[in-house]
Parts: structure tokens; sequence; C-alpha cells
């Protein structure tokens, strides 16, 4: 199944993965795996607070993603 993955501000995966026309990265994914296999699959570096599927704000990791999917990962941010 392919999943695309749209990392902000930074993040970079630790694998070369290909990317589609508008710069998201495009994964293969074999078997079930749930959104917190993927983002250790992919070797996400950095700090991520905010974790969107679909545009659902996801609070458990733990969900399965399905063919077709899009997750976006935003890093913590600071302000004053």
């Amino acid at each position: 199944m392919r999943i695309k993955i749209k990392l902000f501000s930074g993040l970079k995966p630790s694998k070369e993965l290909d990317k589609d026309e508008k710069g998201a990265y495009v994964v293969e994914v074999q078997g079930e795996k749930t959104v917190a296999q993927l983002i250790e699959e992919i070797g996400l570096t950095g700090e991520y607070k905010v974790v969107v599927l679909n545009s659902v704000i996801l609070k458990d990791l733990n969900v399965k993603v399905k063919n077709g999917d899009e997750l976006s990962i935003f890093p913590a941010l600071g302000g004053g």
C-alpha cells in the first residue's frame, strides 16, 4: 500500500524516500502498520508533537494506516 507523508519545519527522515510532484514523501508499506511503526520505519529524526492523519489530529499513534492515507507531522513549536 502507498502512504504519503508530509514533514514540516525541518523534520527529515533518516532513510532515503521517494517524493511526489508536490514534495510529499511516498512510502510503500508492506503488511499492516500503525502510524507509530511507520514513523519509526522511516527513521524520523527530531522531536515531533502534532501528527495528522487524513486531516484528523491523532492522540493515539497506534492507528493502522491504509492505502492512500496522508500523514502530516509537525515539530514542537515554541514562541514567546
